[in-house]
């Protein structure tokens, strides 16, 4: 069991010297949080995400409360909405709500303003065009009585023309953008960067750029989901809540030390893989067919992982995941590991059947007598799925891929049980079916070797 604070790698927790105010912080998620409400107003239509938001492991909320659209100012005049003139005593309660009000107005009139001086107490702005005679102006200065942002001084409407604001706009930055697609993110976090693109040019009138749309969404997920170096640090603590919420499960956690230059950082841990089953699976597993598919897939996040799951199947073929991983890749090392945390925290049960794909860090480490995946205590063959997809790839035949899927899919004489009337093959009593140990028996054995267009049993 590990405890403590960890990095990612490559480094997972939060980097010292990694700080930011709390009042900015509050300020511009208020700001999220109002334009998400408007989105969601406008994109009812949209469905909640599917999946299960349990208490224990997450707290994130998809819905925003349905609230009535109110004015960012405080105490302002009840028509004045955000875009529109801003005009003397009108209140922002922070700074950077003062700041996105110039930036939607700036935007909704087509015009661009420089900053005149930025201090802790004021602000002042004004038009690029003001030596041709623009009086566009505007100061703000800090209340001391009600802690506000007040307009103090404004020299009305443009009276210039920009011609030159035909594409992007100097003020829709990354972080501006963030704010308006909060909504988007949150409904739906795969959302494409074309999609964004849309958007803010629905709403802003704008077409930007691919990379400002794409640091927006990546900013947009850190809001709603998190940060992703700070999920990578609350990884222990997850996995001892799990233990709380589901005794008797298991995780195994190892890190590596963490590096600042030459010298290593005793405060901080650098994550390398993790492995965890619940009870329940272990459990269940005693009742399923001793069967056991084990497969990879990439993870696309900031840090490119791969995710190792195990499933079996019970009596009526559902699948049941048995096992989880989280590693560097499928390297050798990395599938050795999770091979052999199956057998010491799952089963240790002889004769399983371990079905994969023909990547060779997976045969070369069921090879590997020492972690218990050899003949008699298993019998590894192939996913025919796999298989079908390889002749494919190497014959361009579909139909004979689907040939050979209905072979794969025939059942052997001497594996197949009477049928009773209203149940399936599988005996009524116990729920499993018995698993071949002679070789040739089993349906997923069959293995192609394009080269030779035959087929070979193993």
């Amino acid at each position: 069991m590990l405890s403590g604070c960890l990095c990612v790698p490559s480094t997972f927790g939060n980097r010292p010297g990694k700080r930011r105010n709390s009042n900015f912080v509050q300020a511009r998620d208020e700001i999220g949080r109002r334009m998400a409400r408007v989105w969601s107003r406008r994109n009812r239509n949209v469905v909640t995400p599917f999946w299960s938001s349990s208490p224990h492991y997450t707290n994130i909320n998809w819905d925003y409360p349905d609230e009535e659209q109110t004015p960012v100012g405080l105490d302002n005049e009840p028509d004045w909405r955000i875009g529109d003139d801003l005009y003397v005593g009108l209140q922002f309660a922070s700074k950077v709500e003062l700041q996105t009000a110039l930036k939607q107005y700036a935007m909704k009139k087509h015009q661009t303003y420089v900053v005149g001086e930025s201090k802790p107490t004021y602000l002042t702005v004004k038009c690029p065009n003001q030596v041709d005679g623009c009086p566009w102006r505007m100061r703000a200065i800090l209340s001391k009585k009600t802690n506000a942002w007040v307009v103090s001084k404004w020299g009305g409407s443009h009276t210039c023309v920009n011609v030159e604001l035909s594409q992007d706009h100097p003020k829709l930055d990354s972080e501006f953008i963030c704010s308006c697609i909060l909504g988007l993110v949150n409904q739906d976090p795969s959302v494409s960067i074309s999609m964004i693109q849309e958007r803010i040019l629905g709403e802003c009138g704008f077409k930007i750029s691919y990379s400002k749309a794409w640091k927006a969404k990546q900013k947009a997920i850190v809001r709603v989901f998190g940060d992703w170096d700070e999920s990578y640090a609350l990884l222990p603590r997850w996995l001892s809540r799990m233990l709380q919420v589901a005794p008797g499960s298991t995780y195994h956690l190892t890190t590596s030390d963490y590096y600042v230059g030459t010298e290593v950082d005793p405060q901080f841990r650098t994550f390398k893989r993790v492995f965890w089953t619940f009870k329940q699976c272990v459990d269940a597993f005693a009742f399923c067919k001793p069967v056991i598919q084990v497969d990879g897939t990439f993870l696309y996040g900031k840090y490119r992982h791969t995710l190792l799951v195990a499933t079996t199947q019970d009596g009526n073929n559902n699948v049941l995941p048995i096992a989880f991983a989280v590693v560097e890749g499928e390297t050798l090392q990395a599938w050795t590991w999770f091979l052999a945390h199956i057998r010491i925290h799952v089963t240790t049960m002889p004769g399983i059947c371990l079905i994969s794909d023909r990547h060779q860090s997976i045969k070369s480490a069921v090879s590997n007598p020492q972690i218990g995946w050899q003949p008699p205590n298993a019998y590894h063959v192939f996913c025919i799925r796999h298989i079908a997809s390889n002749f494919n790839n190497k014959f361009k035949n579909t139909r004979l891929k689907q040939e050979l899927l209905k072979l794969g899919y025939t059942a052997n004489k001497d594996v197949t049980m009477p049928k009773r009337e209203g149940t399936s093959t599988m005996p009524k009593a116990e729920g499993t079916s018995t698993m071949p140990k002679a070789e040739g028996t089993s349906t997923s054995q069959h293995k192609i070797h394009p080269e030779k267009k035959e087929l070979k049993q193993y």
